[in-house]
């Protein structure tokens, strides 16, 4: 475990580069094209001047090891308590909830869909599946871009993920096509190496949730190794479903939910 010591942190709001933390929480799934995160920080040496619309970037990682970007978003807005400020904020993914996206389209493709939501949000990196789909004679968008993304992919049937890297690019497809699944190496956790508890196993073996120390090179939709015998006799590749990482004066930890299937 000695390659889990000095969890270090950056985080950076508007200009100001944060001195001081009580905790921060970063949660990213699967299942929801926006990753939130909420920082906690001391009134002491609070800016005056942040204010919502800001923007956030949070990095987390070891002294020995560097950092990894895990955050990049935007302030939606602040609580202030009596000692500490939670500043609440939204990645990426927010410039495709407030962009509104009305056509109508003849003949079309869902790529071409999604390229045009793209466009009027002003998103420019990104990196979509050029797989052939059978065209739709007519598709109305109507709504927020997030909002017609969804109903693309109802439409055409289509199981498949759209989000933000914290990076930047934006990604719509397949899983397989995915630059989360084209892995060289697969991170193997370990009961007794670096699976804490909690630990939780469901549907015979095909979904669950691991507690482990901070991994922030971890993210959704990445493969895994797991190896547990009080669960499983061989090792198994599983898929990450959600990450939610987690950073303290105490600890720095990831908890994970993984699922062996593709659904």
């Amino acid at each position: 475990m000695s390659e889990y010591i000095s969890p270090a942190w950056d985080i950076e709001i508007g200009p100001y580069t944060v001195q001081k933390m009580t905790r921060f929480d970063v949660v990213s799934s699967r299942q929801a094209p926006i990753d939130l995160a909420e920082i906690e920080l001391p009134k002491a040496g609070l800016p005056a001047d942040i204010a919502a619309g800001d923007r956030v970037r949070i990095s987390q990682g070891y002294r020995e090891k560097g950092l990894w970007l895990i955050f990049d978003g935007e302030i939606a807005r602040l609580e202030p308590g009596s000692t500490t400020t939670v500043v609440f904020a939204q990645d990426q993914g927010v410039k495709l909830k407030r962009t509104e996206f009305s056509q109508t389209f003849i003949q079309v493709q869902p790529r071409a869909i999604i390229q045009q939501g793209l466009q009027k949000a002003g998103v420019t990196a990104y990196r979509l599946s050029s797989k052939a789909l059978p065209p739709r004679p007519s598709f109305v968008a109507s709504g927020n871009c997030l909002e017609v993304f969804k109903w693309v992919n109802m439409t055409w049937g289509l199981d498949w993920a759209y989000y933000f890297e914290p990076e930047g690019e934006f990604y719509w497809g397949p899983w397989e096509e995915s630059p989360r699944y084209e892995q060289t190496e697969l991170t193997r956790l370990e009961y007794g190496v670096n699976i804490l508890e909690p630990t939780r196993v469901e549907n015979d073996g095909e979904r669950g949730l691991i507690t482990t120390f901070a991994m922030p090179w971890i993210r959704h939709s990445h493969r895994i190794i797991i190896v547990d015998p009080r669960h499983f006799a061989e090792p198994v590749e599983a898929r990450v479903e959600r990450c939610h990482y987690h950073h303290d004066a105490q600890k720095a930890r990831l908890t994970l939910e993984w699922s062996r299937g593709k659904k």
